[in-house]
């Protein structure tokens, strides 16, 4: 993953990436078969973007869980709006006991 941020970053007009880590709960990490996914997206991207990135990843998600059915934290203090920027190092957490 560091190789593919760091040949991106060589091209010219190519945004800055971030590292994110997005943590799963139990129920999550049946579906995903991870604890997390490491993920690398543009500087200055949205928590929808990443949302949008996790249901690609995983559809099995988006089908079991319909809006409003999922909580989120970003850095154990942060609840996000699909607006809320990302930065590099932002751990976000993913439950569905909500």
């Amino acid at each position: 993953m560091d190789k593919v941020a760091a040949e991106f970053a060589k091209i010219a007009g190519v945004p800055k990436s971030i590292k994110l880590r997005v943590y799963y709960d139990e129920a999550l990490q049946r579906i995903t078969k991870t604890k997390y996914d490491p993920i690398i997206m543009s500087e200055g991207a949205l928590f929808v973007y990443l949302l949008q990135n996790v249901f690609v990843e995983h559809p099995e998600i988006e089908k079991k869980y319909p809006p409003g059915k999922l909580g989120f934290i970003i850095n154990d203090i942060t609840l996000p709006k699909p607006h809320t920027p990302l930065f590099n190092g932002d751990v976000i957490k993913m439950n569905a006991a909500c």
